[in-house]
């Protein structure tokens, strides 16, 4: 019998003491089997106390052991930890009591500790970041990290047994959740409850988080020394967060298992995150691994993130800011609201990310090389997928570029290639910013997603939505995306959109980012959402009008049609929020089935509201080379879809109604003044929004009629041009023809008479005939409301 056999084999013996549990802290963890044991007897935790109570005492002493692994350089222990000696297999000098049975030292680990701890050492240099604290909530009197000190050789053995623990007790939960009886009834109590139940146990969790956060903070504080050198540190970083991610799956998968019950222990679990507010270390880690500009040029820090150590941060800091606030305790909000936001205030993770602020440099440096790749590689991969419908169209109609497959005299939409764009190794400087060697990160993101082939994995996508959606909550992150052409997060995010939105229906994974996309979307299109430069507040959706996105390199989805083309200048630059507007078409025109997806279509809706407003502002902003008509078409083709389908009539959708008046609503403010003076080729182009109009009259007459909207003040204009158009049609003796309605000049008047029995109230003061009419309007739409991030979380942390 070896050491581990005779230490493993007595941890659930009965009468086996607290004390000698520690052994199993003491001895060099080996994680399989270990985990086979704890894995053996997770399965009698709801039938068995004892069980119950063993893994708890694992818990309570792997916490304890760990506390007195963090120390001020000024205290003196009372116990101290010994460091095992080697000793050639002999007996060794024991940690703290030693088991009646012999234990060997255990080693560091052979292998390369930085590769295997999901953190890479780079160059050698010294890192800086701002560190802005919150208001967490304490159990203790805190100390500055200068003044503390850890012992990351014993601490990475502690923590790498409570990760196996974690592990094993999610691994039963599951099960537990899978196990319903012969009628299908869920089980009344989880492993959650069963272990939790207590409040001392809680307690030793929350001082557990406690304690990782005083271990995280001061590894943040070693990352920035010029010669780190700690491996030991690097792999009580990554056990951490792959506790605290477990955690967090575990106490979701409960809460979304027993959906519509709030169980008291699994929320007082999940309050434990908040009693012991990680979000300073774990931005700090964050901050310190970044890139840095040295002068001209950028420089890895010294040490690097892998994909799977910066996934495992996306997840937590995504998921504990946009945690809904019905889960959240009342502590847990922040202690100083802004008595001037009509919003709830948000949880301690969203204010500390609200009040971080960052200059253009930085705002490049933390995200630029986070993001862009992950973002490149996903818009190759849909391009990929299917053919782009508008290279197909462009060949076909120029002979020059069939003849010349487009290398000379071609179009430059056709030449710009996509592959080559995304390349990340091609496009160091543009993805990495450090373009003097590539990180592990790029090469890990290049094997994740492949720019080819039918089988997408969307998780890579869906965390750095959640991780971006998280920072949303900062106006300088909105700020800074929404002008800084430098980065391009802006154009490759935008791009991605239109194929994530046309895509939302082949997964639920798609359906979650789409869901992310159009929250965010929402936010920088927002009246309500500013930031305040040089004393003066400035709305974000004013940058989206200047901000220019070369939509050749940017290619926004046309693998159905009816697509949407580019720019009528072919210039292949248009303004963002034209940009956007297109990408809400695209959504429009890709997902008309009888199930719609409501939620999202009025998001769209929404955004394409706001976006309206934003131009309706000035009277000129190249309105006049946006391709107006197709617009038209998409709202148009979306209201007789819902018409000639009977989707009202046939489906319990909630809200469809409410999208529909939106849907006119958007009209009716196309046909006002200032849209109305839009010319196209020396014709303004409201007349073909009133040939649309004319040609559809019988089925938007109808769908009117069927919402009750006939005779509504805020939709007077449309109304009264629908009504002028069909009393004109039956008025005609002969066939008629819309040719000789605008030439006499009598369309021209009927708009002028349209125009002028409008209410004239402004976008933000009118009234609507459904409750949940442009609810989204001007929101920020913050998670707290929404009880479904739940699910968007739970597919976060899927760890397929």
């Amino acid at each position: 019998m070896d050491d581990i056999e005779a230490v493993y084999g007595q941890i659930f013996r009965v009468g086996y003491s607290s004390d000698a549990i520690e052994h199993v802290y003491l001895l060099k963890a080996d994680r399989k089997r270990l985990f086979d044991v704890l894995q053996g007897h997770s399965k009698q935790l709801p039938h068995s106390n004892h069980v119950v109570r063993t893994f708890l005492a694992l818990l309570e002493v792997g916490n304890r052991l760990l506390g007195e692994t963090v120390t001020s350089r000024d205290d003196h222990p009372s116990v101290v930890l010994k460091k095992p000696v080697y000793n050639d297999g002999e007996d060794i000098t024991q940690l703290r009591g030693a088991p009646n049975v012999p234990i060997k030292t255990y080693q560091e680990p052979e292998e390369d500790v930085s590769q295997q701890s999901g953190l890479y050492s780079g160059s050698t240099r010294q890192g800086s970041v701002t560190n802005i604290d919150g208001n967490p909530l304490q159990r203790k009197q805190s100390v500055s990290v200068a003044s503390m000190v850890a012992d990351f050789e014993v601490a990475s053995n502690i923590t790498l047994v409570l990760l196996v623990w974690i592990q094993t007790v999610e691994r039963a939960n599951s099960q537990l959740h899978a196990s319903t009886n012969s009628l299908g009834s869920a089980p009344e109590s989880d492993s959650v409850e069963l272990l939790f139940l207590e409040k001392d146990a809680r307690l030793h969790l929350r001082n557990l988080l406690q304690n990782f956060k005083s271990l995280l903070t001061i590894a943040a504080s070693k990352l920035k020394e010029e010669s780190f050198d700690d491996n030991a540190c690097l792999l009580t970083s990554k056990n951490i967060l792959l506790f605290v991610v477990s955690l967090q799956r575990l106490t979701i998968a409960s809460m979304v298992f027993y959906e519509g019950s709030k169980k008291p222990v699994v929320l007082s679990v999940l309050h434990t995150f908040y009693e012991a507010n990680l979000s300073s270390s774990i931005h700090d880690f964050l901050a310190n691994t970044a890139v840095k500009r040295e002068g001209e040029i950028y420089k890895n820090a010294a040490v690097q993130l892998s994909y799977e150590a910066q996934s495992l941060l996306y997840l937590t800091e995504g998921i504990l800011t946009t945690l809904p606030g019905t889960f959240l305790p009342i502590d847990a909000y922040s202690t100083q609201p802004d008595i001037s936001s009509s919003e709830q205030p948000s949880n301690i993770y969203a204010s500390y990310i609200k009040v971080l602020s960052f200059d253009e440099q930085t705002f490049m440096e933390f995200f630029v090389p986070r993001t862009s790749p992950i973002l490149a590689r996903m818009y190759a991969a849909f391009y990929n997928q299917a053919p782009d419908l508008y290279v197909e169209q462009i060949t076909n109609t120029s002979f020059v570029a069939w003849v010349t497959a487009n290398t000379i005299g071609g179009s430059p939409y056709v030449a710009s290639d996509v592959n080559e764009i995304t390349n990340l190794q091609k496009n160091l400087k543009t993805y990495a910013l450090a373009d003097n060697e590539p990180s592990p990160f790029l090469k890990e993101i290049e094997k994740a997603i492949f720019p080819t082939g039918q089988s997408l994995n969307y998780l890579p996508l869906l965390r750095v939505s959640l991780w971006m959606a998280a920072y949303s909550f900062n106006d300088n992150f909105l700020w800074h995306l929404t002008t800084s052409q430098d980065s391009k997060i802006l154009d490759v995010w935008l791009c991605t959109a239109s194929y994530v939105l046309r895509n939302t229906h082949d997964s639920r994974q798609l359906r979650a980012v789409s869901k992310l996309f159009v929250v965010m979307l929402l936010k920088i299109t927002s009246p309500n959402v500013g930031s305040y430069r040089n004393n003066t507040y400035q709305r974000i959706v004013t940058n989206l009008k200047s901000y220019i996105v070369d939509e050749f390199k940017y290619k926004l989805c046309h693998q159905s049609g009816p697509i949407v083309p580019v720019a009528l200048d072919e210039s292949g630059k248009k303004s963002a929020l034209y940009y956007i507007m297109d990408v809400c078409q695209v959504f429009f025109r890709a997902n008309l089935t009888r199930k719609l997806n409501v939620e999202i279509f009025k998001g769209c809706s929404t955004i394409l509201f706001q976006a309206l407003e934003e131009l309706d502002r000035e009277s000129e902003q190249g309105h006049s080379t946006y391709a107006w008509v197709e617009l038209y078409k998409t709202l148009i083709g979306f209201l007789t879809f819902i018409r000639k389908q009977k989707i009202l009539k046939h489906s319990d959708l909630p809200q469809l109604s409410s999208l529909v008046e939106e849907v006119f609503c958007i009209i009716d403010v196309l046909l006002g003044p200032n849209f109305s003076r839009i010319v196209h080729d020396s014709i303004p182009v409201v007349y073909e929004l009133s040939y649309q109009i004319m040609g559809n009259a019988e089925d938007l007459t109808a769908l009117l009629a069927d919402l009750a909207l006939s005779d509504k003040s805020h939709l007077s204009t449309l109304c009264g041009l629908l009504e002028q158009l069909n009393q004109y049609v039956k008025s005609e003796d002969s066939e008629f023809e819309y040719r000789i309605l605008v030439e006499s000049g009598k369309l021209q008047a009927m708009l002028a008479s349209s125009g002028k029995a409008s209410s004239g109230t402004s976008f933000s003061t009118k009234t609507y005939s459904y409750k949940d009419t442009f609810v989204y309007y001007g929101s920020t739409i913050d998670f707290q409301f929404d009880k479904n991030i739940l699910k968007i979380d739970q597919m976060a942390l899927d760890e397929k």
